[in-house]
This record gives structure tokens, sequence and C-alpha cells, in this order.
């Protein structure tokens, strides 16, 4: 069998080199148009790495930097924005105003209950009574909707009024603003 395969190789061995040839010639193209693709790979790469702010690391790294210090002031912020609400819970927030006549013979209505209170519905009630000879104002304590003096049906309806408008809306609480 061996010798078979000699007699083979010498009798076609012009053909067998020619084959080999073209082979290695295909092997050398192929190789060829590899190294210009790679040569286009790395001039890519080499762009992408190389921005007007330095290196592609030298900017992610800046990046990182940049991040770490918004986050440190957004957790500021958020301590002071819990703080102001904390605060703000006894500021006026709840004002409602009712205009009325007191008298039957006024028009107008110059006479007026004007509710101010905070978030708990704490606060005061102010009434003023216009009549043509004289003009009274009165202000009571409100404690959670309700007054230790006699209210009048307007008082009543400005504390009313003043409890069911909507009071300021509380800010968005960091769950919600990360999903955003």
């Amino acid at each position: 069998m061996y010798e078979t395969l000699l007699a083979l190789v010498a009798t076609y061995s012009m053909e067998l080199l020619l084959i080999i040839l073209g082979v290695q010639l295909l092997l050398i193209i192929g190789l060829w148009g590899n190294g210009l693709a790679l040569r286009r790979v790395v001039s890519r790469f080499r762009r992408l790495l190389a921005t007007p702010q330095g290196s592609l690391e030298e900017l992610l790294l800046q990046l990182g930097a940049d991040l770490a210090a918004v986050r440190g002031c957004l957790e500021g912020l958020e301590a002071r924005q819990l703080a102001l609400e904390r605060s703000s819970k006894g500021c006026l927030q709840r004002v409602a105003l009712v205009r009325f006549n007191a008298f039957h013979n006024t028009g107008g209505e110059l006479s007026f209950a004007l509710a101010l209170l905070d978030q708990q519905g704490s606060g005061l009630v102010i009434s003023t009574i216009y009549g043509r000879e004289e003009t009274r104002t009165y202000a009571k304590a409100v404690t959670r909707g309700k007054s230790k003096h006699n209210l009048s049906a307007e008082e009543q309806a400005a504390i009313r009024q003043a409890l069911e408008s909507k009071k300021l809306p509380a800010a968005a609480g960091k769950d919600q603003r990360l999903q955003e």
C-alpha cells in the first residue's frame, strides 16, 4: 500500500505540487484579507479610545467620579427636602375665603370669613362683619379644624373649605425619582 502511494505521488507529483501551491496561495490571500480587517478594527478601537478629553479609560473614570459627586449632592438635597417638609408642617397651607352679606340692608358681600390653616388643620379664622355704621373684625383660634369659640356658619364654611382644599403636594420620594 505504501509503495502504491509512492508510485501515485511520483506519477502525479507536478499536479500535487500545483494543488499545494494553490492552497497556499489561497491561505496567503485569506491571511492578507484578515490583516486588512484587523487593521481596520485596530484603527476604530484607537479612535474609540482616543477622545478629545483623553483616553476612554480616563473619560470613564472621570464620569464615575462625577457620578459619585452628583450622588453626594442628591443625598444632601434629599436631607434638606426632608428638613423643609418637617418644618413646613406648621406653615399655612390651607386657605379659604367666604364672602357674605352680614345684614339685609347691605350688599356687595363686604363681610368675610378667612380661614388660615396648617397641614393639620390648625391656625385661625378671621371674620370681618361690615355694617353701614361700623366694621368689626374677629380672630378665633382653630385646632385640628375645631375652635373652642362659637363659630358662625360662614366661619365654619371657611374652615371646611380650607380643610377640603388641596394641600401642597409632597415631593417625590427617592424610589419614585429613581424609576423615572
